[in-house]
């Protein structure tokens, strides 16, 4: 969900919801001049729902995308998880809480960075330095560059907006790619509620895949999608 850059680009305007996202990606895709027809939609945990709210607005309008993916995002309310499971998942909840304690301290390097998330806060190796990458250089140092405020007003947003009237209610192509080692952040009864989809629903599980499909499992995940774009 947080998407380091290395450029610090600019948070953007307000709203930081998933109107706001929805809105700038129907502007990307009218401005490229991409026909809804052979449009396939593809999102990524917070982005799935963001893929969700556009076939939404398109559906709307008559013009449904041919095909919407979203990769290990959960439709709805995310299974709620103790502490220590959170820890041991490094769930985004967990990771965000670790980023929101590191931004408001300065390092002295990115590797100091990388050691103080690790060490005090318990993110995994992979984790921790993958969140280092997003940092903007200061007078004694580095620190964060992360906008925590907007980070925040977005994941609320995720975690708040329930679209599974699209998958139970709806007739449009929707592909859902579960990880398989990410199964309790979808929780028994998120895995339930996909059984009762509408027939144009897909559910593929990547057994062997964590959070992140498209790095466990970049075959699995190809092979999945792949005949959307046919």
């Amino acid at each position: 969900m947080l998407q380091p850059s290395r450029n610090n680009s600019a948070a953007g305007s307000a709203p930081h919801n998933l109107d706001g996202c929805k809105d700038d990606v129907l502007e990307t895709l009218e401005a490229a001049g991409v026909s809804q027809a052979e449009l396939v939609l593809c999102g990524h945990s917070f982005g799935g729902k963001v893929a969700l709210a556009v076939l939404r607005a398109l559906s709307a309008q008559g013009k449904p995308p041919r095909c919407t993916w979203i990769f290990d995002s959960v439709p709805g309310l995310p299974a709620e998880s103790s502490a220590e499971e959170e820890r041991r998942l490094q769930s985004v909840n967990f990771v965000l809480g670790a980023v929101a304690s590191a931004a408001s301290r300065r390092f002295s390097s990115r590797s100091d960075l990388v050691e103080v998330l690790q060490e005090e806060h318990g993110l995994a190796p992979p984790a921790a330095a993958w969140i280092a990458q997003s940092v903007r250089q200061v007078p004694d140092g580095v620190e964060l560059s992360y906008d925590m405020e907007v980070v925040r007003k977005i994941y609320e947003a995720y975690r708040s907006t329930d679209m599974w009237d699209l998958l139970q209610e709806g007739n449009a192509e929707v592909g859902i790619v579960v990880a398989g080692r990410n199964r309790q952040s979808w929780g028994p009864e998120n895995l339930q509620r996909l059984e009762n989809c509408h027939q144009g629903v897909q559910v593929v599980t990547l057994e062997n895949a964590g959070h992140n499909v498209h790095v466990d499992d970049l075959p699995g995940l190809l092979t999945a999608i792949t005949p959307s774009f046919a």
